[in-house]
């Protein structure tokens, strides 16, 4: 079987047999290879050069894919079921910078330490999934599922969530400063697991009509982030900073504030407010 340039049509790598199922490509050079529907499952392609290449709608069921380069690659609606793409080490995970990967399957994938910087991420599913540690500064996961979902220490600054359903999920100390999280679900799951934002930083973070009920927000940082309409209620916010947010029409019903910072932050116009005589000064 002959794998193509999408460009030029030149023959970039032979294997024997029609088939690239459980195939050996480890370092194998298939920048803009043209792999689109193709089914890679099992597939060995450690340390490839995939820059640039057409794997829309192909099929990448637990395929590993430590330390490729698959920046600028078009992965649309392909199914990367249970890959592994990440490692505890930064030099063995996969390089996924600018990469397509709207309406794809990446739910039970590996992809700890991954660089998605800047990734198109719309409507995924991504469910059970690791991204521990991975930069996906910028990325737009608009739409997506994320639900039990680890995402500890994760960069997001800048990403677009909203709309995304992160039920269940870990964020803990994760990086999401001016993300958009606007019409989010962060509440517990339906196993009543709560989403995990312990010592998060949601600094000017956008959470707009966001669903946070149940959620573990201890340490959070909140400053200045946008919570109007959100619904709080329930959610743990021991220590949280919420020094200078929009609370308007929040609901914090059953949320203690007694621990959090909540200096210049106007809870005027917000809902079910519980707190501290000392701090009512502080609205």
């Amino acid at each position: 079987m002959d794998i193509k340039n999408k460009l030029t049509g030149e023959i970039l790598w032979s294997i024997e047999g029609d088939s690239l199922l459980g195939a050996s490509l480890p370092e194998a050079g298939l920048a803009n290879a043209d792999l689109s529907g193709v089914d890679l499952s099992g597939a060995d392609l450690r340390y490839a050069d995939l820059t640039g290449a057409d794997l829309s709608n192909a099929k990448l069921r637990n395929t590993d894919l430590r330390g490729a380069h698959v920046c600028d690659a078009d992965l649309s609606q392909a199914d990367l079921t249970g890959a592994i793409a990440g490692s505890d080490r930064p030099s063995e995970a996969a390089t996924f910078c600018n990469v397509d990967l709207n309406h794809s399957i990446l739910s039970l994938s590996d992809f700890r330490g991954v660089d998605l910087n800047e990734a198109q991420m719309k409507d995924c599913v991504c469910e059970d999934a690791d991204f521990s540690n991975a930069n996906m500064n910028r990325a737009n996961l608009c739409g997506s599922r994320i639900s039990h979902s680890m995402l500890t220490s994760t960069y997001l600054r800048s990403a677009d969530l909203s709309n995304c359903i992160l039920s269940g999920s870990h964020l803990n100390e994760a990086n999401l400063v001016h993300a958009k999280l606007e019409n989010a679900n962060l509440s517990n799951d339906e196993n009543n697991h709560s989403t995990i934002l312990a010592r998060t930083h949601l600094r000017e973070a956008v959470l707009t009509n966001a669903n946070l009920s149940g959620s573990v927000l201890r340490m959070a940082d909140l400053r200045a982030a946008n919570l109007r309409n959100a619904n709080l209620t329930g959610s743990l916010m021991g220590g949280a900073v919420l020094r200078g947010a929009n609370v308007t029409d929040a609901d914090f019903s059953g949320v203690n504030l007694d621990t959090a910072t909540v200096v210049n932050a106007n809870f005027s116009q917000a809902k079910n407010v519980s707190m501290p005589d000392f701090k009512k000064d502080w609205r």
